[in-house]
């Protein structure tokens, strides 16, 4: 576990403002389902630091243990390190993968004019703090934004969490957290459809008019509409 530091404090807005920027700086819309990970953090989150003058470097490295962490950020070097295998893996998609470096760009983001918050020094540690202080809870907070906007929450529902992780890059456990996380931001109770199997992505979701509501493919089938 990661040890957490006290950092200025940031609301779920503020953090999915950013998700949705940095998505859209990269081309990737608040409902395309899946993205490139590894070509964000290069070809948006690095010259975006650049241009405030922050220069981060990426360096891999292979661990020497299974137990060793797969990625961290040396705030005061400006030093993203990360596992090569990581990189390879979320190149190629794997959500576990994907899923830490969108956490180190939060980290990268957020805290890196905060080096003195990352300082090995015990003051600076911490055991409990509100969510919003936390550095943490904002980098995760960030990543969930990040892989899984609100806006495709919303369109997909996560009412088959399965088929949504295959389409979203993530896992089953995240996309059931997310649907969590919405409905107590949002105060809102997600809904679905209840229909026939899709031909295609295999959830039961086939809406009135003959379209999956998770993936979109077009089909033939009825669905009864039932609250959750």
């Amino acid at each position: 576990m990661a040890t957490d530091y006290q950092v200025r404090p940031l609301g779920v807005s503020s953090l999915s403002a950013e998700a949705i920027r940095l998505r859209s700086l990269a081309g990737t819309g608040e409902t395309d389902h899946n993205f490139d990970v590894v070509d964000l953090l290069h070809h948006v989150v690095l010259p975006a630091l650049r241009a405030l003058g922050k220069i981060f470097t990426i360096e891999t490295f292979d661990p020497s243990t299974p137990y060793d962490d797969p990625a961290w950020v040396d705030l005061a070097k400006r030093t993203l390190h990360v596992s090569s295998r990581i990189m390879i893996d979320a190149k190629a998609g794997d959500p576990f993968a994907r899923l830490v470096l969108a956490h180190e760009i939060g980290h990268m983001i957020f805290h890196h004019d905060q080096e003195m918050a990352f300082s090995q020094g015990k003051q600076s540690q911490i055991g409990y703090l509100p969510e919003s202080y936390s550095a943490e809870w904002q980098a995760n907070t960030f990543a969930a934004h990040l892989l899984l906007p609100d806006q495709i929450v919303l369109r997909l529902g996560c009412r088959e969490p399965a088929a949504v992780a295959i389409l979203t890059g993530t896992t089953v456990d995240f996309v059931k957290d997310r649907r969590f996380q919405y409905e107590r931001d949002t105060k809102s109770s997600l809904q679905r459809y209840t229909g026939d199997e899709c031909i295609t992505c295999h959830s039961f979701t086939v809406g009135l008019r003959g379209r999956c509501e998770v993936c979109g493919a077009v089909q033939g089938g009825e669905a009864t509409y039932r609250p959750q």
